[in-house]
């Protein structure tokens, strides 16, 4: 059986997990999200609205590679470029009647997932995956039968979300709603999945409110 449960912006009982799924400061969610790129920045000791700059630019501006992130100094773009603007790549899609797309997404690794967008009459959401396969082995999951690969990051996460946004946006659409029901079990990736969590509910990116994101745990 499964459980759906909704993150909380308030919990009562605080844990290092919690706090960092509360985390809103621009230059520890780069850290959190992109940690490749924060320690370029931290190693230049740039002022931390260029870190707020970065992560907009990541999370708003889908597609459109660092090199164009034009409220960075020339220099700063040519040294962030060659890191990448993605954590996944597209490999299929496909659309079916209703309008639920389906895509094959590629780590730089290799490594497949799947990630699903669901439009609705009033909302639009994205279920997104947290592993590579999957350790638990339910018998009614197609997934448990490809066996466990390994845990997928925060970039990872996120950026099946920020591709999904990226193709509804095409249609005049805005991902509402988040829900991990994709490959995997969320909460054997709990780490990665608060922080992303943190991340996707970031006022000035994609600015997901926590209510509208759930996870669900067999």
């Amino acid at each position: 059986m499964s459980k759906t449960m909704t993150p909380r912006s308030n919990s009562a009982t605080a844990t290092p997990q919690t706090e960092v799924a509360k985390a809103k400061d621009p230059k520890s969610l780069l850290r959190l999200y992109r940690p490749d790129l924060a320690a370029i920045l931290e190693k230049r000791d740039v002022p931390s609205y260029r870190h707020a700059q970065v992560l907009e630019h990541l999370l708003r501006r889908s597609g459109a590679p660092l090199g164009e992130a034009s409220a960075l100094p020339t220099d700063l773009r040519s040294e962030l470029q060659p890191l990448g603007h993605s954590a996944i790549s597209l490999l299929a899609s496909t659309v079916a009647r209703d309008g639920t797309a389906k895509f094959l997404l590629a780590a730089r690794d290799g490594a497949e997932v799947e990630t699903v967008l669901m439009p609705y009459h009033n909302r639009v959401t994205v279920c997104v995956s947290s592993q590579v396969g999957c350790p638990v082995g339910c018998l009614f999951c197609a997934t448990g039968s490809l066996g466990f690969r390994r845990n997928l990051t925060v970039a990872e996460i996120v950026d099946q979300v920020r591709l999904a946004a990226e193709m509804a946006g095409r249609q005049g659409k805005r991902v509402s709603n988040v829900v991990y029901m994709g490959m995997g079990e969320p909460l054997l990736n709990l780490g990665a999945v608060l922080e992303s969590i943190a991340v996707l509910t970031y006022s000035r990116g994609l600015g997901l409110a926590h209510r509208a994101l759930s996870v669900s745990t067999v």
